[in-house]
């Protein structure tokens, strides 16, 4: 697939990109400000090279159990530096099926690409235990967003567009968490969705 090519060809320098961008910064705000348990099981959809893991982990604790999950094997490699221990998994998120749920999800920049994101969404919350934390990072409105899209051909939602869909998966927004400075805050939002108790 396109964009899985396009991908792997930017790994090799796709952490160098986020850092100058602001884009770790960003992920430690959401991090931070999303108040939910310690995680034991937590799975980074849509992993990249691991920034969303690595702000998580950096602001609570490592988990016991750590799985990535992307579609790019390059972008895996790279994660796997960082947490060469995690259970590095090369699969789209819609044929990722887990024997047991996490008690945290995290995902940046995934539902942008997906070509139904209630779908989506729904997949996130089933593979989440239930009382279980989503954190996410997602393209919100702003101009620069056409210049994004020449090469990667996403989209992006406004706030109420994401609760909207968040529900509809069953989900409750307990927080949106905008971003302070740089392109992360044009370009993105953080949210904080939990999945209720059963």
């Amino acid at each position: 697939m396109e964009l899985d090519r396009r991908y792997n060809a930017a790994a090799p320098n796709w952490r160098r990109m986020l850092e100058d961008h602001g884009f770790p910064a960003a992920y430690r705000k959401l991090a931070t400000e999303a108040p939910h348990s310690r995680a034991q099981r937590l799975i980074d959809v849509g992993s990249g090279s691991g920034e969303l893991s690595k702000a998580y982990c950096q602001v609570r604790q490592r988990p016991i159990e750590h799985v990535l999950l992307d579609r790019a094997q390059s972008m895996l490699d790279q994660a796997q530096q960082t947490f060469p221990s995690a259970a590095a998994i090369q699969q789209d998120l819609f044929g990722y099926m887990p024997n047991q749920s996490f008690d945290v999800t995290l995902c940046a920049h995934v539902i942008e690409h997906c070509p139904n994101p209630q779908a989506a969404f729904h997949h996130l919350a089933r593979i989440t235990a239930p009382g279980g934390s989503l954190l996410l990072a997602i393209s919100r409105p702003h101009f620069c967003q056409v210049f994004i899209w020449l090469r990667w051909r996403h989209r992006w939602f406004s706030a109420d567009a994401v609760k909207a869909i968040g529900e509809a998966a069953g989900l409750e927004l307990r927080r949106t968490i905008p971003f302070e400075k740089g392109v992360p805050a044009r370009v993105s939002q953080g949210y904080h969705f939990v999945k209720p108790q059963i």
